[in-house]
């Protein structure tokens, strides 16, 4: 920058300054795009689209400078993503993030359908079982004041499920809630064993 004859101040300064018109025109985007999938809104697509390429930019260049956002930037990629690319855009992004979904459910739903109200019953008991087992260790894992709290209610609430659910005979419903519990407690700690949450918190502590 100095062989250039820019300061180094100078140049940071007109970079930061920059990011608020940006951020200016990206909100606006926000509004102008719950109307581009009406007929006759090709130029409000366009933009919405264009301005769904800014946000991603933005925030790509956010982290290849390592700025410390955790997971902010990918949040707002995600938002930015549903909000702003076009309706038939978005069905097809869907059809492929939901496809693990529906191939689940075609094999799933079917099994739950054949089993027995007894074994539905004995299943959901130690489904429901695995489940707290995780919630609760995930939330001391965590370790951050509330979690093993939270995650404790959570298992309150799916052991009441747990217990409508056998006095209504409806075990099979919720076999399927107690195993995706289970997959969401394991996702969360994956989630906070790559990051640094918790030495950040403790350190602002």
């Amino acid at each position: 920058m100095g062989r250039m004859g820019v300061t180094r101040d100078w140049f940071w300064s007109v970079l930061a300054t920059s990011v608020i018109p940006l951020e200016i025109a990206v909100a606006g985007s926000y509004f102008l795009a719950v109307r581009q999938d009406e007929p006759a809104r090709r130029w409000t697509r366009w933009w919405s689209t264009f301005a769904w390429v800014l946000t991603v930019s933005l925030h790509l260049n956010n982290e290849m400078m390592s700025l410390i956002l955790q997971w902010f930037g990918f949040y707002m990629i995600l938002v930015a993503t549903i909000f702003l690319l076009p309706g038939r855009v978005l069905m097809g992004l869907g059809t492929v993030v939901l496809w693990p979904s529906y191939w689940v459910q075609t094999r799933f739903v079917p099994w739950t359908q054949r089993v027995s109200s007894s074994s539905a019953s004995i299943t959901l008991s130690l489904a429901t079982g695995v489940a707290v087992v995780i919630l609760i260790g995930v939330g001391y894992y965590i370790g951050v004041p509330g979690a093993l709290a939270a995650f404790c209610l959570l298992s309150a609430l799916l052991v009441v499920g747990l217990v409508i659910s056998l006095v209504r005979d409806s075990s099979r419903q919720m076999i399927g809630v107690a195993i995706a519990t289970s997959l969401i407690g394991i996702v969360m700690a994956a989630t906070v064993a790559q990051c640094s949450m918790r030495f950040d918190y403790y350190d602002l502590l």
